[in-house]
């Protein structure tokens, strides 16, 4: 997978090739993607100072960009399936937590004690799965790697799909002169004066070597 730059000055990134931005394959629809991104070393925060200024520098430092992102029909729930595997898994282990707390708190005695410690490594053996889960599930989704004010820098994105996007952008040759001629002030070439004065005096230096005695003439 691929890392693609996109420039947008309005907070919106529409003109994209028509490939599914995940496979490069023809696409067949176009879905309104917000992405949101913060620079990574707001999470030092959360360890160092905790929850709540981790919280609130977050939310300062949060950019967001909208995408209309191409898919395939394959695709098109590229991020829909995996935001429900991480929040359903999250629902599902708090909702086996409460329940846990419930039987313990109707066991007593040993059984108590048990449940106790039983709940105790189960709950974090499941809590490591479902964050290793919620990784590998971002780490292979189309995210941003970088939001700023003119542009959004997406990672996981297909190479047929950057390939196509770059060919679009590429300037054509005649595109090319046109820009650099503009950028110095240049006239078009084929209407500069001093070439038309050069292909003049190139046809004159002929008719001139044609007019002119050969050196045997001058033996004579």
């Amino acid at each position: 997978m691929a890392t693609l730059r996109l420039e947008s000055y309005d907070g919106e990134v529409e003109d994209l090739p028509d490939l599914c931005m995940q496979c490069g394959a023809p696409s067949a629809l176009r879905k309104n993607k917000k992405f949101s991104w913060f620079p990574q070393w707001i999470w030092v925060l959360l360890f160092v100072c905790g929850v709540l200024p981790f919280a609130i520098v977050a939310v300062i430092m949060t950019k967001r960009r909208t995408v209309n992102v191409p898919l395939c029909e394959a695709h098109k729930n590229h991020w829909l399936w995996r935001q429900l595997v991480v929040v359903g898994g999250l629902l599902a282990l708090i909702g086996s937590l409460v329940a846990s707390l419930a039987i313990i708190d109707q066991a007593g005695g040993a059984n108590k004690d048990s449940f106790s410690g039983f709940l105790c490594l189960g709950g974090t053996i499941a809590l490591i799965i479902w964050l290793i889960a919620a990784v590998i599930l971002q780490s292979t989704s189309i995210r941003p790697k970088e939001i700023t004010d003119t542009s959004i820098t997406l990672v996981g994105v297909a190479d047929v799909f950057v390939e196509g996007y770059e060919a679009e952008r590429r300037p054509s040759p005649e595109q090319l002169d046109k820009l650099v001629r503009e950028h110095w002030n240049q006239p078009n070439r084929a209407s500069r004066p001093s070439d038309a004065r050069a292909v003049e005096d190139f046809q004159r230096a002929e008719e001139d070597e044609g007019h002119r005695p050969s050196s045997d003439a001058y033996r004579e």
